[in-house]
Order: C-alpha cells, then structure tokens, then sequence
C-alpha cells in the first residue's frame, strides 16, 4: 500500500514541485544537486557552513525527518521538495518549502523575485513557528539555498 507522500508524488504537485525546483536553480545559478535528489524521492535541506552549501538529505537528520513527516501529516496533501536549514546564536529555523493542495494558491506560493512562500519551524520555540515569504540567495559555491534576511 503507497503511503500519502508516495501518492503525491505521483500527482500534479510533484510536477509544480519540480517546475518550482528549476526556477530556483535558475534564478540562483545552483547545481543540480537539489532536483536530482527530490527525482529519486529525497527531500533534502539546504545548510550553510562559512558561507559554502551543502545538501544533505533530510533522513540523515532525525529531528528534521520528524519536523517534515508532522508538516506532511498534519497538512494532507502538501508535498515539501526542499528545507532550508537557518542557523543563528540562540536559534535554529527551519524553513519547508512546499506545494500546498490548493493549485488555485500556487501563484502565491511560486519564487517571486528573491523570495518564496515558506513554513518556518522556530526549533526552539515551536509555538513561534509560521507561514510566511522567506528572501533566498545561494552560497558561495552555488550549491545550497539560504535565507538573506536572516538574523537571529
């Protein structure tokens, strides 16, 4: 039996999704890394060290796996393709980057400009976490998306 993300990614969703990973790849000169990864079925997140990027897949982190399967269990019908680690002194925030159910709210959430719909999980206050467009840009080395107004 296919589980509801299998299902979704099945689905038109998984098309926007892909459709909306291009664009940012474009929009911010990135490898290929983050679509290749969410064809074979792998969310990944983005995160910064010393300004290079990394992907890493969301599976080698059990607290951000929890984070995506709750956001996809408690939102049926979204599909996350893509989290942005932001990490500040006292803070961690996660941001999910998703296709929501609704195709008739998809222009809203597309990348306009430098920035894209999001679901900010606030890791040390999860009470604080939102809805909300995030501005991005890339890291030095092209590879990983990252939040540019992000200051904690």
């Amino acid at each position: 039996m296919k589980d509801n993300r299998e299902v979704i990614m099945q689905s038109k969703n998984q098309k926007e999704a892909i459709d909306r990973i291009k664009q940012l790849g474009t929009k911010f000169n990135l490898t290929a890394d983050i679509l290749k990864n969410f064809q074979a079925g792998m969310v990944c997140y983005s995160r910064v060290l010393q300004e290079n990027g990394e992907i890493v897949p969301v599976s080698q982190n059990k607290k951000y796996e929890k984070i995506l399967a709750e956001f996809e269990r408690k939102h049926d019908g979204y599909l996350v393709y893509h989290m942005i680690e932001s990490v500040g002194c006292e803070n961690t925030i996660i941001s999910l980057l998703y296709v929501s159910d609704d195709e008739k709210e998809w222009e809203y959430e597309r990348l306009e400009e430098d920035y894209i719909a999001a679901y900010c999980v606030n890791i040390v206050a999860p009470e604080l976490s939102e809805y909300g467009d995030v501005f991005l840009e890339s890291s030095e080395n092209r590879v990983a998306l990252m939040r540019n107004e992000f200051i904690l």
